[in-house]
């Protein structure tokens, strides 16, 4: 048999990274992002999610998100971005 070199893949784009903004006399937004979607030429894969899923509050902050999608071999890729909520007041 064969070693599996060959790692995961995302099928769906990993998202960017995006800014939302909190609406006026509130710190927090409600964001929402496609999840990545990964397959693999085995048929098994297993993805490792951020504590963040989507639809969620999140206050005005930088929140990094990380998936990542591993084989039954152990090959693995990663898809980053990051979450940024911009507070309306940060601006008076």
């Amino acid at each position: 048999s064969f070693a599996d070199i060959t790692p995961p893949s995302f099928t769906t784009p990993c998202p960017k990274s995006m800014d939302f903004y909190a609406a006026e006399c509130s710190s927090d937004a409600l964001v929402s992002w496609d999840e990545p979607v990964a397959s693999d030429n085995s048929g098994n894969v297993s993805v490792s999610y951020p504590e963040i899923r989507p639809p969620t509050r999140l206050s005005s902050s930088f929140n990094p998100l990380t998936y990542i999608a591993t084989d039954s071999s152990g090959n693995c890729v990663n898809c980053s971005f990051h979450l940024r909520v911009i507070s309306m007041s940060s601006f008076l």
